[in-house]
């Protein structure tokens, strides 16, 4: 394991300074290995974090440009309708 200090990058609006506060201490504590977060809401990008390592020896970081998979939600008015009945 790296003698390192977790790595932490990206924006958050103040608004949401416990989910940036949460992330950091999921990175810190070792929980996650590595992760990238964003949040959109009505076209503004309100959060955008990076942090971590990207492989298990801990020796590469996680940056912005880390590639991985994406889990993408969002609920559409089709959704929301179907839902309705």
């Amino acid at each position: 394991m790296s003698e390192h200090r977790t790595t932490l990058g990206g924006t958050c609006s103040t608004r949401f300074d416990s989910l940036l506060e949460l992330f950091a201490a999921k990175l810190e504590s070792g929980e996650d290995l590595g992760a990238s977060l964003a949040v959109n809401i009505a076209g503004e990008m309100v959060v955008d974090l990076w942090g971590g390592w990207a492989d298990e020896a801990r020796i590469v970081s996680w940056t912005e440009n880390t590639i991985t998979n994406v889990f993408y939600d969002q609920e559409d008015d089709l959704a929301r309708r179907a839902r309705a009945g």
